[in-house]
């Protein structure tokens, strides 16, 4: 009668029918068509003896048609509603209903039948209203991200706090409401819009395990920008996403900084002054830079293999990473670029929402990287955060004629020395390592490539044992789990890793992220070290005078 092909399929044991018609998205067009075809349809469960929703809750989907199916008992629900809530608070508007278009008031909508917004603050990020419309509404609130198991990561707030605002959804939801003029722009000025884009520090597992792919990280992001916007940064925020500005400073006074932030009145006073946690251990400051450290030779190679994108953590505080990536390359025959005039990813200063700032290192790393780029020169890096910047945030953050052709050409490392490995390329000369590690996958390698490829080629060092454990999201999150607002619970949200590193059969754990070996090592003296280190002592490799499991005697600072 409707001229509409549908499938269906039937749990036989409960005498259950599901029918899935075939449908366009919905629009003001062909909602009345739908409401028919609903109607329609419950007529005939009813006629048969059954019921509109089976195993289903009935909700604003079904609230319509239930009055046809009950008949004069409706009446009695009713009264069982107004005695019991007297009020109308629990639920308005759902089962008790006189509205019988109830259904298709309340759809939502196709992006192009949204209306348009009257006073919308400018977007953010990268996108017009129509793409931004569309991502929101690809959220079909199906509540996959309210999952909680160990098989998937999906949200590390919803698995600490099962409120409905940590959920990955309710950022789509904030979003639609303000898009659909459901919810006042002036809501971004809100405490409640703060605490919401609060719960979200971009780690990207609710992108990858929801059912839709819905990229609620970057509507997340959104509403954290536009929350900044109205309210500007706490100061917390504002120094922790800039520290790339202050460490060169830390690594020129390197002795008088480490001092410092390994004496705990001076941590004391560092917190009540700058919000950073008094009690996060902390990377020491190198006494040189890794860009300083390096010779002529690397930043004018001609004819480069590849190009070497140096993230804060290996200029400041790690430049033996750097070197170690550098000797590893130089033995396979490899010539390594390295831009001098590169600046920090930004993707500090991104995930806090200060979008300005990151805009304008976005803008410097393309202009630096573009020709080596157009050339087709994998640009690598050891730091999965920073690859995730440069190759999924920077096209939606600036527009820049080459952002894509350089976002096209980043890798991370593992996966780049991986591909020697499938080439029959990569020297496997590999020392005995008698050693057990257990391993732990940051989110954005995880988002990045699903699996280590740095793991994978480290297994085949001899008696090398690795132990691959699944804890979840570490919960340090860079700048976040330094604060002192945010420390408790980012301990709480890697507490089983945590636990995982104190145990006293293991020398050592791995990982790829920074700020993952930072959780790692808070709470216990053994170390945590990048598995490039690994790969490099078993190619005999030695780029520090330290011990490769050098322990940890300090409760404030991380050497």
């Amino acid at each position: 009668r409707h001229w509409i092909t549908a499938s269906l399929y039937a749990h036989a044991a409960s005498g259950q029918v599901h029918f899935r018609p075939f449908l366009p998205t919905p629009t003001l067009e062909n909602a009345t068509k739908m409401e028919s075809l609903s109607r329609e349809l419950y007529e005939v469960a009813v006629a048969c003896g059954g019921t509109i929703s089976g195993e289903h809750g009935n909700g604003l989907a079904r609230t319509a048609f239930i009055r046809s199916e009950y008949g004069p008992l409706y009446r009695v629900f009713q009264q069982v509603k107004e005695i019991f809530d007297p009020h109308n608070l629990l639920n308005p508007g759902k089962i008790i209903s006189d509205d019988p278009h109830l259904t298709i008031r309340n759809l939502r909508l196709a992006p192009t039948e949204m209306p348009e917004p009257v006073e919308l603050v400018p977007l953010q990020l990268n996108w017009n209203y129509s793409e931004f419309a569309e991502v929101t509404q690809r959220c079909n609130g199906c509540g996959n991200c309210r999952v909680d198991n160990d098989s998937m990561r999906m949200c590390p707030f919803f698995q600490l706090d099962k409120a409905e605002q940590a959920t990955p959804r309710s950022k789509a939801n904030l979003m639609r409401g303000v898009l659909n003029q459901t919810i006042d722009i002036k809501a971004f000025s809100t405490e409640e819009a703060r605490e919401i884009s609060g719960l979200c520090f971009n780690c990207k597992q609710c992108q990858i395990e929801c059912p839709s792919n819905v990229d609620i990280p970057s509507i997340a992001l959104e509403v954290k920008a536009q929350t900044v916007a109205a309210e500007g940064l706490s100061r917390a925020d504002w120094i922790l996403s800039r520290a790339h500005s202050f460490g060169a400073l830390g690594c020129k006074f390197a002795p008088l900084a480490n001092w410092a932030i390994s004496q705990k009145w001076i941590r004391w006073g560092i917190e009540k002054v700058l919000g950073i946690s008094q009690h996060r251990r902390l990377p020491t400051f190198a006494g040189r830079t890794f860009l300083q450290s390096l010779s002529k030779e690397y930043f004018e190679t001609p004819n480069p293999d590849v190009v070497f994108f140096v993230d804060h953590f290996v200029n400041y505080h790690d430049p033996d990473l750097g070197h170690a990536l550098l000797a590893i390359l130089k033995l396979h025959g490899i010539k390594v670029i390295v831009p001098k005039a590169q600046v920090s990813s930004g993707m500090a200063m991104l995930s806090a929402g200060d979008i300005e700032p990151a805009k304008e290192l976005a803008e410097i790393n393309v202009r630096v990287l573009a020709d080596l780029a157009r050339e087709g020169k994998p640009i690598i890096s050891t730091e999965p955060t920073s690859v995730v910047c440069l190759k999924h945030e920077y096209p939606r953050l600036i527009e820049h004629p080459d952002v894509q052709t350089v976002a096209d050409q980043v890798t991370d490392a593992g996966r780049y020395l991986w591909g020697l490995q499938e080439k029959n390329r990569l020297l496997s000369s590999f020392k005995s390592l008698p050693y057990k590690l257990v391993y732990h996958m940051p989110c954005h390698i995880r988002f990045l490539n699903q699996t280590s490829y740095l793991v994978n080629l480290i297994e085949l060092i001899p008696d090398l044992e690795i132990e691959r454990i699944e804890k979840g999201c570490s919960g340090m999150a860079g700048a976040y789990g330094i604060t002192a607002q945010n420390f408790k619970t980012s301990i709480a949200m890697g507490a089983g890793l945590i636990a995982e590193m104190q145990r006293p059969d293991i020398a050592s754990g791995i990982s790829e992220c920074s700020s993952c070996r930072m959780q790692m090592q808070q709470a216990t003296s053994i170390p945590a070290v990048h598995p490039l280190k690994i790969l490099a002592a078993a190619y005999g490799i030695h780029t520090s005078q330290k011990p490769l499991f050098d322990h940890l005697h300090s409760s404030l600072v991380l050497r």
